[in-house]
C-alpha cells in the first residue's frame, strides 16, 4: 500500500524590522517572505492602528490585517504613530487564527481564505502531548468558524492542530500553531 505524505504547516512569524520617523507618523520597509505562494499573511500589531501598505489604506484601525498584496521587495508599511510589536504571520489558507479559553473549555477559530468549503478536524492538547480533544467542522469559502471544544483544559501553552481534507482546490494538510508562545496570536483568558 502506498501511503502519502501529509504537509505539515507551522505558524511562521517574521519580525518585518523596526518603524521609523517618517513625516508625521512612521513607517517600516520589507520583503515579502520567501515561499508566500499559496499561503496566507497576516499582520499582527501591538495597538490598534490604521495602517497604509504600499499606498493603500488596510481599513478601520485594528490588531490584525490580511496582506493579500505583497510586492516580492519594497513593501513599505506606514501608520500615523507607532503601532507597538508587529509581526507578520504566514499560515497555509486554512488555519486556526485565535483560540479562546473559558470555563467550559476552549474555542478554536478557524479561517478559511480559499474560494472553496474545507473540511476540518481540530484537535487541541497541552504542548508537547501526542493527544487531545478533537473536533469536525466545515468553513464556507471566505469565513471563520468556532470549533468548540468542551471540557478542562491544563494551564499553560496549547498547540492546535488542524488537519484540513482535500478539496478542488488544496489537497490535504496540518497546521500546527503553539498559541500561547507566538507573540498572544489569540488566546485570551
Amino acid at each position: 500500500m502506498l501511503a502519502l505524505a501529509l504537509t505539515v504547516f507551522r505558524l511562521l512569524t517574521i519580525d518585518p524590522g523596526p518603524w521609523r520617523p517618517d513625516g508625521a507618523g512612521v513607517v517600516v520597509m520589507f520583503d515579502a517572505p520567501r515561499g508566500i505562494a499559496g499561503k496566507h499573511v497576516r499582520l499582527k500589531i501591538g495597538r490598534p492602528a490604521r495602517l497604509r501598505l504600499n499606498g493603500t489604506d488596510l481599513g478601520p484601525a485594528a490588531r490584525e490585517f490580511d496582506l493579500p498584496d505583497l510586492l516580492i521587495r519594497g513593501n513599505r508599511l506606514s501608520c500615523d504613530a507607532d503601532p507597538g510589536t508587529t509581526r507578520l504571520l504566514v499560515t497555509p489558507r486554512v488555519f486556526a487564527s485565535e483560540v479562546q479559553r473559558s470555563a467550559r473549555g476552549i474555542t478554536v477559530t478557524i479561517r478559511n481564505t480559499l474560494e472553496n468549503t474545507a473540511n476540518v478536524s481540530v484537535t487541541v492538547r497541552a504542548r508537547g502531548e501526542a493527544n487531545g480533544p478533537s473536533a469536525a467542522a466545515t468553513v464556507g469559502p471566505g469565513t471563520a468558524h468556532a470549533v468548540e471544544l468542551p471540557g478542562e483544559f491544563p494551564e499553560g501553552p496549547v498547540e492546535v492542530l488542524v488537519q484540513k481534507e482535500e478539496e478542488a482546490v488544496e489537497g490535504r494538510y496540518q497546521f500546527l500553531a503553539d498559541f500561547d508562545m507566538i507573540f498572544r496570536t489569540g488566546t485570551r483568558r
